[in-house]
């Protein structure tokens, strides 16, 4: 059940910014109070089922890399 609950304060913070938002790993690490360990499974169980898209800014190798939620993240997200 841990993984549930983490899963849906991940989804709540993703849906709580705007269409646009990008967030940062440690954002998203505050936001669930998870570590690392079991942050990116969720990541990577999210963008398998085509929720939120990752990217690495091309233009700043120093920024981190941000993860958005997709138009199909928001609207499978909104009705869960």
């Amino acid at each position: 059940m841990r993984t549930a609950r983490e899963m849906d304060k991940l989804a709540s913070a993703f849906l709580s910014g705007g269409h646009d938002a990008r967030f940062s790993a440690a954002d998203l690490r505050a936001a669930v109070g998870v570590h690392n360990a079991r942050l990116y499974p969720l990541l990577e169980k999210m963008r398998q089922r085509g929720w939120i898209t990752d990217e690495w800014p091309k233009t700043d190798p120093l920024r981190p890399h941000c993860y958005t939620l997709t138009e199909r993240g928001r609207e499978e997200l909104s009705d869960a």
